[in-house]
Parts: C-alpha cells; sequence; structure tokens
C-alpha cells in the first residue's frame, strides 16, 4: 500500500492524522474513494501506479477483458484503460557493421508482472530479445510499484528491405502491441517533431506513431531528409527559433562534409577550470596530435578564459560556435556531468536529438567515487563511452554496481589533475566541507539558461551550518591555530560559494573566493579538514593528514545525491573521524602539536588505495585514447 498516494485522497484535516492511521484504516479511506477521483488524481500518463493502487483497493481482484488485438483492465465496474496504452521505452537505437541495436524497457505494473511477456515484431514476425533488471522500476519507500524490464534487440539489417518494428505485450495469453513509444534522452529519433529522423552507417530512422522504421538511403536521400525537417522546423518554431535551428545545422552539415580533423572537446565547471578537464586539455595540447583539433569550452567571463586560451584554442561556452563544435565532436573529455556542456542548445535541443549525442564522452570525474552514484551517472542516465577512475575498488565499484558499464569502459589510468599536485609552502589548516542537498533547491537563472542551486529557508538551523559556524569562531581554536603558526582557511563546495557569508566566519578565517586554484591550496595546506568531500583524496595523495567531521552521517546519506558505497572511512579512510567539535578539537589539536606530520597508518592506505602515484595518469589516458581512434585493441 503506497502511503503517499492514499493520503492524496483524504481530505485536508485528515492528513495531519493519517500519521497514526494504520494499513487497515488507510485501506477503508480508498475504499470510500471513487475509482474516477482516483484516476484523475494520478492521470493515465501514470498507468501502471493507477494499477497498483486499484489492486490494493479491490484486494488484488480484476479482469482482463479480450477485445481483439488488444486487452482491458476492468476493476469492479471500472474499464480504466488498455495493455496497449502502457508505453515502449527507448533508450538507445545504433546501426554499426550492419546491425541494428535497440535498448529499451517495458514497463507494466508490478502486481500484474507475472501475466506479461514482451516481444519485438520486426515486419510482421515475431522476435523474442534478451531481457534484464537494470534498476530502472519506480518505488515508494522499498515497494516496486512499476516494474521496469530493460531490453536489448540485435538485427542484421539487407540493404535491400525497409525495416518496420513495433513492440507487444502479450498480457495473459492475449497479444496486444504497444501503442505508444517514449523516446528517452539518447534515443537518436522521437515524433515529437514534424519529419524527426536520424540517419546511422547509411541508413534513415524515424518514428511513425507506434512503429519504429529504418531504410538504406543514399546521401542524396539524406538531404532531402533534411530538407523537409527543416521545413517542418520553420513551419513550426517561432521565427528566431527557426533561424538558429536552420542556421545551426546547415553550418554543421557544411563544415561535416568538409572536415579533415576529429574535434576533441574538453570542460570543467561553466565558468571554472582548474580541474581534470583543465589538466588533460594541458597535457594534450603539448603533444600537439595531428589528428585532431582541441577546444576547451568555458564562459568568456570567466577568468580562467585568458589562461586556457594561452595554452589553447577556447571556445565561448553556450555561443554558436560551441553550439556547432558539440555536433561535430568525436570526443568529448570532461569533469563534469552538468547539462551545458551536453546541451547549450536551451530549449531547442529537440530540434538536434539526430545530432549532439554523437560524441564520446570520457567522465574525467571531479574527484574520486567513492559512494554509490548509479542513481545518476549509470548508462541509462548518461551513456558514457569511459569513466576514469584511479584505484582498483573504485574500478570494482563500477563493474559491480548497477552502472552497466562493461570493463572496456572504465579506465583506471589516474585523474589527470593528480599529475598537477604538489608540494609548496604549508601552513595553512583547510576546512573544505562539501554540500547538502537536504537544504538547497535548483532553479533557473534565467540570464544564463542554465539551472542554479539556491539555498532554502532555514539554512542556519542546519547541523552543517551550526558546526562549521561554532568552529571558525571558536576564539581558542583560533588563538591556538595563530600561536602555532596556521592560517586558517575556509572553502566549501562549488555549490556552497555563492553562500559562503552566510556561515559568519570570524575575521581572522580566510574565505577564498571561487576561482582560487584547488592545487595550490592542496599546496600550501598542511592538514585538510572535511567530511565527505573527495577533496581528501587529493589532499591524501600528497601524503598530508586529513580529519573527517561527520557529525551527521546518517542524515546526509540519506538525503543527499548519492547513497553510502564501498569507501569504509573505519577501515580505508585517510584519518580520524569527528562526529562532534570537541572530538575534532582533540584530533586536531594533537595534529598541531606534532608538525601535522601525517600517521604511518594513514599513509599505508593511501599505497594501498591507489592505483598509480606516479604523476602519469594524462599519459595513460591519452595512450588509450590514441590507440582507440587508431583501431589498436585494448
Amino acid at each position: 500500500m503506497r502511503e503517499s498516494v492514499l493520503l492524496t485522497f483524504m481530505r485536508r484535516e485528515d492528513i495531519k492524522s493519517s500519521r497514526i492511521l494504520n494499513k487497515y484504516q488507510l485501506r477503508k479511506k480508498l475504499e470510500k474513494t471513487s475509482d474516477q477521483d482516483i484516476i484523475r488524481e494520478i492521470g493515465m500518463a501514470n498507468l501502471p501506479e493507477i494499477i497498483d493502487v486499484l489492486y490494493s483497493k479491490y484486494k488484488g481482484i480484476y479482469q482482463l477483458i479480450d477485445i481483439g488485438g488488444d486487452c482491458m483492465f476492468r476493476f469492479g465496474d471500472t474499464n480504466v484503460a488498455n495493455v496497449s496504452y502502457l508505453a515502449t521505452y527507448i533508450h538507445f537505437i545504433t546501426i554499426e557493421n550492419g546491425i541494428l541495436k535497440i535498448e529499451g524497457n517495458v514497463s507494466w505494473p508490478s502486481v500484474l508482472k507475472d501475466c506479461f511477456r514482451f516481444s519485438i515484431w520486426i515486419n510482421g514476425k515475431e522476435h523474442g530479445c534478451r531481457e534484464f533488471d537494470a534498476g530502472l522500476d519506480l518505488e515508494h519507500k522499498g515497494r516496486v510499484y512499476e516494474t521496469r524490464t530493460a531490453f536489448v534487440y540485435e538485427q542484421k539489417l539487407d540493404g535491400r528491405e525497409h525495416y518496420d518494428i513495433s513492440f507487444c505485450y502479450e498480457c495473459s495469453g492475449i497479444k496486444c502491441r504497444s501503442g505508444k513509444i517514449n523516446s528517452m534522452r539518447f534515443s537518436p529519433v522521437a515524433d515529437v517533431l514534424e519529419k524527426q529522423y536520424a540517419v546511422r552507417d547509411g541508413w534513415v530512422l524515424f518514428v511513425d506513431g507506434c512503429h519504429i522504421k529504418a531504410k538504406k538511403i543514399s546521401d542524396d536521400e539524406a538531404a532531402d531528409f533534411e530538407h523537409l525537417f527543416q521545413d517542418a522546423v520553420a513551419a513550426k518554431a517561432g521565427a528566431e527559433d527557426a533561424r538558429k535551428v536552420i542556421e545551426i545545422r546547415k553550418e554543421y552539415f557544411t563544415r561535416k562534409r568538409k572536415q579533415q580533423k576529429s574535434i576533441w572537446l574538453f570542460m570543467d565547471r561553466i565558468d571554472k577550470a582548474d580541474d581534470n578537464g583543465e589538466a588533460f586539455f594541458e597535457y594534450v595540447c603539448k603533444q600537439n596530435p595531428e589528428n585532431a583539433d582541441c577546444y576547451f569550452v568555458i564562459d568568456q567571463a570567466c577568468p580562467d578564459h585568458d589562461r586556457l586560451s594561452r595554452t589553447g584554442k577556447v571556445v565561448d561556452a553556450l555561443s554558436k560556435e560551441h553550439c556547432i563544435l558539440l555536433l561535430l565532436a568525436d570526443y568529448i573529455f570532461t569533469s563534469q556531468l552538468n547539462g551545458w556542456g551536453e546541451n547549450p542548445y536551451g530549449n531547442l535541443e529537440e530540434y538536434f536529438r539526430d545530432l549532439y549525442h554523437g560524441a564520446k564522452v570520457v567522465f574525467l570525474q571531479h574527484g574520486i567515487t567513492k559512494d554509490d552514484q548509479t542513481g545518476w551517472l549509470n548508462r541509462y542516465a548518461q551513456n558514457l563511452h569511459a569513466i576514469v577512475c584511479s584505484a582498483p575498488e573504485e574500478k570494482k565499484a563500477f563493474l559491480e554496481y548497477p552502472y552497466w558499464y562493461g570493463e572496456s569502459r572504465v579506465w583506471n589510468t589516474g585523474m589527470p589533475r593528480l599529475d598537477r599536485l604538489y608540494h609548496g609552502d604549508s601552513g595553512a589548516i583547510l576546512f573544505m566541507p562539501t554540500w547538502r542537498k537536504a537544504f538547497m533547491e535548483q532553479r533557473l537563472d534565467a540570464d544564463k539558461g542554465i539551472y542554479r542551486w539556491y539555498l532554502k529557508d532555514g539554512f542556519r538551523r542546519s547541523r552543517y551550518y551550526r558546526f562549521y559556524h561554532k568552529v571558525l569562531n571558536d576564539r581558542h581554536f583560533l588563538k591556538k591555530c595563530k600561536d602555532a603558526g596556521y592560517r586558517v582557511i575556509f572553502m566549501p563546495h562549488p555549490i556552497m560559494q555563492p553562500f559562503i557569508r552566510e556561515f559568519h566566519a570570524a575575521d581572522e578565517v580566510v574565505t577564498l573566493p571561487y576561482d582560487t586554484s584547488w592545487r595550490e591550496l592542496f599546496a600550501e595546506g598542511s592538514i585538510l579538514v572535511t567530511d565527505y568531500s573527495s577533496v581528501a583524496f587529493d589532499f591524501a595523495y600528497l601524503k598530508k593528514p586529513v580529519i573527517y567531521c561527520q557529525f551527521d552521517r546518517k542524515e546526509f546519506f540519506r538525503s543527499h545525491t548519492y547513497k553510502e558505497g564501498y569507501f569504509d572511512y573505519e577501515k580505508m579512510g585517510f584519518g580520524e573521524i569527528a562526529e562532534t567539535a570537541r572530538e575534532f578539537y582533540k584530533v586536531i589539536f594533537d595534529y598541531m602539536e606534532h608538525g601535522c606530520e601525517e600517521k604511518d597508518v594513514y599513509g599505508e592506505r593511501v599505497n594501498d588505495f591507489y592505483t598509480y602515484l606516479d604523476q602519469k595518469c594524462c599519459e595513460r589516458i591519452y595512450e588509450r585514447v590514441m590507440n582507440e581512434y587508431n583501431g589498436v585493441p585494448f
């Protein structure tokens, strides 16, 4: 019984008291709600959820009515919907070496999943396919209410044939063609716009109602499809939007025909570099590959823009040139997976669906992945060509957790920025905590056309704020630091940077601006105070001590963007864990008394954790890319 759905149907005055109702009382409430109100409240777009709730209401009693080529869900006297209304989700379609490969998932109510069988029909003939659980199910409080079974189908193509592909849900022996195709993020074709199409390996693909169609075409025929699509764009979009779309598409096709070199794009944040993207860009520019033109993409107003332009070619983020180069790119090397890097087209992205996921995205990461990031980093959400990692345990997690990347896509080379770490004049205690999703929200920045994070009300009541406000204003602590010759530096996560003044740190505390170089900070730091941030890995790489302040561990992993993963702080961490301010003071005072020297046990853990400590990470990634580009098998 999904309590949140049931509460929707209660009167407002009942909601507060509903927390003490047991399942029997909730079911009684639901029984008094009409089927039509349930359907209207949930919405037909969420048919599996409607079935789940009605199944509970009617205690598992339902009918499937054969209506000839389809069947109807019926609960009591209510005909809910036809089985054909259930959607087929298409995630990926590729054509390589004459093989069409379709990957997607099918969706059905979990309470009825044993009644269903799925098949694919090609030119009127039924075919089976490989099905598996890809972790796409929808659930509430641990209860799955919509089962989404992934499938993969491959078809050898004959250039003399046209292919008509449809999908079938067989329900209790009744064959029902799926009447709805939902094209997901990486599907090159959809039916959202008139005359949408995609050309792959000399074949044209398009969606026609509830069918996907494919046929072999010539270059001239492909040009005809493009002309028809541009005409449809001109008819549908506003004049200014149509002009932009058609201009970019025309420029793309013109330059594609003339293109002689591969195009590689490099990215960090839109308004700050100094991460793995810059580190690898700098290395590749020094190698000057004769087969590739390399560009770094960053906001023109960013202070790093001019510095990067002295290294190599720089393109202004979200500019027309960025939009065109993204379509032409063979590789994208990025430390971030933010929307702007993938989609500089804003709300016009659908007009480029067929073109803009063609590049091989190599995720350089912006820190060691120590936690369970499967919720947003899995292949269905990102479709990465490769993920760069730095440690055996990290690689093992990418392969064993449900990320759905094969071993050839996980490159255990080490992150590029590790090559640039160095030891400088120490004498600073660095406070670098990560952010907290629980008291942040995303809102559109209309000027930039991108989403940014903002603080919610109540931030100052959070344990996060209270801890750092207390420590960074503690007169005794600050005096001890000064007497021992240490500066105190506060630099939280980039998402928190716009709100750094909210912490009201004491005047003695140095709060650094957003554009401060992290590697310079790591060089100057004597000891790092953090919580769950991956900056601890960079700092420990330099064999310097770390303290983890984890006063809200359960709360953090319950509400943040990821779940706790393989990294065990007690057994694998590079420093002590402090759960209170008192524990923190005890640990850091001890370190200061001993010159902030790393303890042997943590140095050994660093050696055990990393695959390489040789500052050749960029070299290994570059070699991997060049071998791949030249067709050398891994």
